[in-house]
């Protein structure tokens, strides 16, 4: 899955394509009964959360704008929060680097 992050930095947009090998939770925090509703773009860190395995692997396509809150590009680390929670993305490979506290845009 291929997502495009735009680092927003005083009126300036940076722009890089990379691969996300991980934007899933580690754990499914839906029921085992009937799965919610998924919608067709997900657009906050809560709604990837929600995904249960089987939606998980579908690769949904996400829109989400979040705060960098930890960044290590030489081990392509990159955890970014929104008001609904945080995620790990993993951005191995890639050459832009994110300072804690950089907005991010997350879209296909």
């Amino acid at each position: 899955m291929r997502f495009r992050y735009e680092a927003i930095r005083r009126g300036r947009v940076a722009v890089c394509q990379m691969a996300v090998l991980l934007l899933t939770p580690f754990a499914s925090t839906a029921p085992t009964g009937k799965a919610p509703a998924v919608p067709a773009t997900l657009r906050s860190i809560q709604e990837v959360f929600r995904l249960d395995k089987n939606h998980a692997r579908n690769g949904y396509p996400v829109r989400l704008q979040a705060v960098v809150t930890y960044s290590d590009m030489e081990w392509g680390l990159l955890f970014v929060q929104d008001e609904t929670g945080a995620v790990y993305i993993n951005v191995h490979g890639m050459a832009e680097s994110f300072p804690v506290g950089a907005r991010v845009r997350v879209t296909p």
